[in-house]
């Protein structure tokens, strides 16, 4: 008996969803920040795309900043100064960082000020100082490490761009979430797939397949894997959404070959893995031969059903066994 071309499309789909089934979630922690903040946000602007950011909470690595804030000041303090900074890692852009733009401001000494150092310091007067700072974000500032050419990437929290220190403490600070275009990417993606599962424009046979292969991309994209992230996400598109079998014990069928496939494709994602570290062999070795013999009794099954998928399973067996060779 032979497959329909929808019943096929519907266990190729499932054997998809089952590259993602291998990795567990961790999740970066969030830095926090003092209370007290005398640093208040005017604009942000990005020179690399000459357009007003309308969200400042996020700077993107590569671009270049035109950040205009005020420095309110509380209270006065003859004796006493307060140092704005930029930290060290952001890049000069131009000839200078500092621009201010409140040159009447009573703290302010032009003859000390120097204005391509990240760090500038004022007499601490009650009032406003408004400044603009103009930097560029490294281009590989949220990159943390490469195994074996697999670039490893995260979003960095808890920077404080520009921050204000009087005395010893920080009293004002300004701290973005710096990411990759690919990290936002990735966020822009999750939250287009999340959108169509919250509307319900997902049908219900096949929300759990979609909602795993978002849970193993978070997974993924928490590891820092994300350009992996990314392709799993992308299985999430129309064409791989084909209509459901019929009859309904087609979908029971086809749900059996796609659990099958999965534990093919975690024996191989496991190969790749612990040939890294060069650990677990016996545990690699173990899941491949069970992965194999799953895969040589479903292509008994699938023979009687479509001779050409059952040919791929049988040529998936074979890879198997010659990785564990």
């Amino acid at each position: 008996m032979m497959m329909s071309s929808n019943a096929r499309s519907f266990a190729v789909f499932l054997f998809l969803v089952a590259i993602s089934l291998c990795f567990s979630p961790l999740v970066p922690a969030i830095v926090g920040q003092s209370s007290s903040n005398w640093v208040k946000l005017v604009s942000v602007y990005d020179e690399t795309t000459g357009q007003r950011v309308s969200n400042a909470s996020q700077l993107l690595a590569g671009d270049t900043y035109n950040v205009t804030f005020d420095v309110n000041v509380p209270f006065s303090d003859p004796s006493a100064f307060y140092v704005v900074s930029i930290d060290p890692s952001m890049e000069l852009y131009g000839s200078q960082f500092w621009y201010v733009l409140s040159p009447s401001y009573p703290g302010f000494n032009v003859s000390t000020f120097d204005p391509t150092h990240t760090a500038i310091r004022f007499s601490q007067v009650q009032g406003t100082l408004e400044l603009a700072a103009v930097f560029t974000v490294p281009n590989n500032i949220t990159y943390v490490g490469n195994e074996q050419g697999v670039v490893i990437q995260r979003p960095l929290y808890g920077v404080d761009v520009i921050s204000v220190l009087a005395g010893t403490s920080i009293v004002g600070y300004y701290s973005p979430v710096l990411v990759s275009s690919q990290i936002l990417q990735y966020q822009q993606l999750y939250t287009q797939d999340s959108l169509l599962l919250s509307s319900h424009k997902v049908n219900s046979l096949y929300t759990p397949a979609y909602q795993a292969v978002m849970a193993q991309a978070q997974s993924l994209y928490g590891q820092g894997l994300v350009s992996q992230a990314i392709s799993t996400l992308e299985l999430l598109n129309s064409s791989n959404f084909p209509p459901p079998p019929s009859p309904p014990s087609d979908a029971l069928l086809f749900a059996g070959f796609g659990a099958a496939g999965a534990l093919a494709v975690v024996a191989v994602v496991a190969l790749v893995l612990f040939s890294r570290t060069r650990s677990r062999v016996s545990a690699m070795e173990s899941a491949i031969t069970s992965a194999a013999n799953q895969l040589s009794s479903l292509k008994a099954t699938l023979s009687s059903y479509d001779q050409r998928l059952a040919e791929e399973v049988d040529r998936l067996t074979k890879k198997l066994r010659e990785a564990k060779e």
